[in-house]
């Protein structure tokens, strides 16, 4: 090996054999030599080492101070062997033919995206490039013109955003950071560069498994989601007729709450239709995360691979590709998806595979962008009935059947808490006495975790479960429910005694409605802050409105007090605020009051029902008695039924609170019960006859 240094005009020849690996290595010492060069002053032993490296007796002081000229020389040389050095595998080539029979590459954009394989793949290179840093975009452009023997323009055209090799994903410049060659020719990723190097087989769809995955069939069946009944209806023929048409731009969005099967929603959709179902990747092979850049580079080279076919697409937690650290942007106010708009409605435009993509939020969306989609479907907590079908489904017996209720009961019990709760509970197998405790534990830390009230504790009803038959209600309320099954926007006013069941009416109807009960009691509502009960009215109909609940107001005559009796003007605003919600509520408010003549006129109007409860009837307090021995298993005294049937102001929620009381106070027979109800009554009627004002003393 000869090398000649001359001061001045410097100049640097190598004779080496011709292999590239001698070349990288002595590109790697002048490397060294650049890298280290600032202690050369201080350390002259880096000099010897420099020289033994380079095959030389010793390297003279001046030599070292032109080292600027040394290095550009170095450069120079080095590129040159580059050119040499880049030597393509057969893999990669036959790879690369592949690949061009779906994507319509030119020679000069083949041979770009061969060579950023190339450099992603080799460390080698990537280090003889490291003399060039760092590298801009048009310094980039000027080196890949030397490298490929190819014109500048003709460079810049392929590398342009809008040319095939961007558009596909494949290969992008990234103009916004300099650096080494290979951070500026993003590829598709480090994966794509290694299967490109050394896949053997004929299914090309491995080659980009660590971007695009198949996807396995659904868990559930259409049935699952007919709480979606319309909008499964809308997506299937839109769909279907997308994908035998060929129309361009076919996209979905689904968001709604973590946990609620969108993405097992989009596997069922997929196999109703007989389309294959492939997901953009969110993490590599060894589970890290993939940036946005890169999932939406991975979206777009699946556009070129199933252009054509029987394939649905699926983008999940799509908030990835909208993550924003532009500070002007923060400035500015605007939403971090609004700098990437133009890109993004592009993407929407010219896609040719359908694709449904998934969010659990849409904060994060320019509302331009949400125009851009073709359908915008809410995926809500399942309705009641099917949370507990899902929670009997997961836990099966391990838990009492109080327990499942109390979780099918939470409106935000999504599927994937009640599932997950169960596969822990599985692992931990407790005792039948335990079983309860933990499941409902963890459901409820889950629930609190993001956000929402826990679970209320399951206790054994008290009353035998509500029967509209043993409630004194002059209006078939059996009858009622069914006719709000089929209109479902209601207004309905309760109003009777304490305990004759009006609250339990309306968590009644919510269950055979087949909905969550949100019910809101003055404590929930009523504010010290001016506006504070307003807001809290307002914000009542808002959830139930989101949660598609049942809304119970449980004594409203504290909101709707006549506002002619008022004194303070707050009493006026938040009557004029409840009913306003009231009458642009499109679903189901019942208001129950003791105090049906306390009401604001004005209100009793906007009411569709008005339903008075009274004490139960002679029969109903029979029957109701009769049931409540069987469960307490007292005997069926003939005086304890003559009694209760004596009894005038008699409600269910007696029944209830003796029921309770027999927890601490047990009951001896039929007889007992019958005595305690009596008492219920008494202390009932001796309020009602109490008058303002002085008693006088007993002498």
């Amino acid at each position: 090996m000869r090398r000649r240094y001359r001061r001045g005009s410097v100049t640097l020849s190598l004779q080496t054999p011709e292999t590239p690996l001698i070349r990288y290595l002595v590109a790697t010492a002048l490397l060294r030599f650049n890298a280290l060069n600032r202690f050369v002053d201080q350390h002259g032993f880096f000099r010897d080492s420099l020289a033994r490296l380079l095959g030389v007796a010793h390297l003279e002081e001046e030599i070292v101070e032109d080292r600027r000229e040394v290095l550009e020389a170095v450069r120079r040389v080095c590129l040159a062997a580059a050119k040499e050095y880049v030597d393509y595998p057969d893999t990669l080539k036959a790879n690369m033919a592949k690949l061009r029979r779906i994507v319509a590459l030119n020679d000069l954009e083949a041979d770009l995206l061969r060579f950023a394989v190339l450099l992603h793949y080799s460390p080698e290179l990537d280090d003889l490039f490291d003399l060039f840093v760092p590298v801009h975009t048009a310094k980039a452009q000027r080196l890949l013109t030397t490298l490929l023997d190819a014109e500048d323009k003709a460079i810049g055209r392929a590398l342009s955003p809008r040319g095939t090799l961007a558009r596909s994903g494949l290969l992008n410049v990234d103009r916004s950071v300099n650096g080494s060659l290979r951070s500026k020719l993003d590829l598709l990723s480090n994966g794509f560069a290694d299967m490109m190097m050394s896949y053997e087989g004929d299914d090309l769809y491995e080659i980009f498994k660590e971007e695009v995955r198949r996807v396995e069939g659904p868990n559930l069946r259409l049935e699952d989601f007919d709480h979606l009944s319309k909008e499964r209806a809308m997506m299937l023929r839109y769909l279907q007729k997308a994908v035998v048409t060929g129309k361009r731009g076919t996209h979905i969005l689904l968001y709604g709450p973590p946990g609620t099967g969108k993405t097992e929603w989009a596997k069922t959709l997929a196999h109703a239709l007989g389309l294959e179902l492939f997901e953009i990747s969110y993490a590599d092979e060894d589970e890290e995360p993939l940036s946005g850049r890169h999932r939406i580079n991975a979206f777009k080279s699946a556009q070129y691979l199933f252009a054509g076919q029987k394939t649905l697409l699926m983008f999940d937690e799509i908030e990835d590709i909208f993550e924003d650290n532009n500070p002007v942007a923060a400035l500015m106010g605007l939403k971090p998806a609004q700098s990437r708009k133009g890109w993004f409605n592009r993407i929407l435009e010219e896609a040719p595979v359908p694709t449904v993509w998934i969010s659990n939020s849409l904060e994060m969306m320019d509302e331009a962008m949400l125009r851009r989609f073709d359908l915008v479907v809410k995926m809500p907590v399942p309705p009641r009935g099917k949370r507990l079908a899902i929670a009997q489904e997961a836990f099966g017996r391990r838990v009492s059947e109080r327990a499942l209720e109390a979780m099918a009961e939470h409106p935000a019990a999504a599927p994937a808490i009640l599932s997950r709760t169960a596969e822990v509970l599985e692992l931990i197998e407790p005792t039948p006495r335990e079983a309860d405790d933990y499941a409902m534990a963890m459901v409820s830390a889950t629930l609190e975790a993001q956000g929402y009230k826990p679970l209320k504790k399951a206790l054994p009803s008290v009353t035998g479960g509500y029967d509209p038959e043993l409630v004194n209600c002059e209006a078939d309320l059996a009858a009622i429910a069914e006719g709000i099954a089929q209109n479902p926007v209601a207004r309905l006013c309760l109003y009777g005694p304490p305990g004759t069941g009006k609250s339990a009416f309306g968590r009644w109807l919510a269950e055979r409605l087949d909905r969550p009960c949100l019910v809101k009691k003055g404590s929930d509502l009523l504010s010290m802050w001016v506006g504070g009960t307003e807001a809290n009215i307002a914000a009542a109909f808002e959830e139930a409105e989101r949660e598609n609940a049942v809304l119970v107001f449980d004594e409203v005559d504290g909101f709707l007090q006549d506002r002619r009796e008022a004194q303070r003007s707050w009493e006026v605003t938040q009557v004029n605020e409840l009913l306003t919600q009231m009458e642009a509520f499109e679903g189901i408010f019942v208001a129950t009051t003791n105090l049906m003549e306390n009401l604001d006129p004005a209100s009793l109007r906007r009411f569709d029902l008005k339903l008075r409860f009274g004490y139960l009837r002679p029969t109903q307090a029979a029957a109701m008695f009769a049931s409540t021995c069987g469960r307490l298993g007292l005997s069926d005294e003939k005086e304890g039924l003559r009694i209760v049937k004596s009894l005038r102001t008699l409600t269910p929620g007696d029944f209830a609170a003796v029921v309770r009381q027999s927890r601490f106070r047990s009951l001896a027979n039929a007889l007992e019960l019958a005595e305690r109800l009596m008492e219920e009554c008494a202390l009932k009627e001796e309020t009602s006859s109490k008058t303002v004002g002085f008693s006088p003393k007993r002498g």
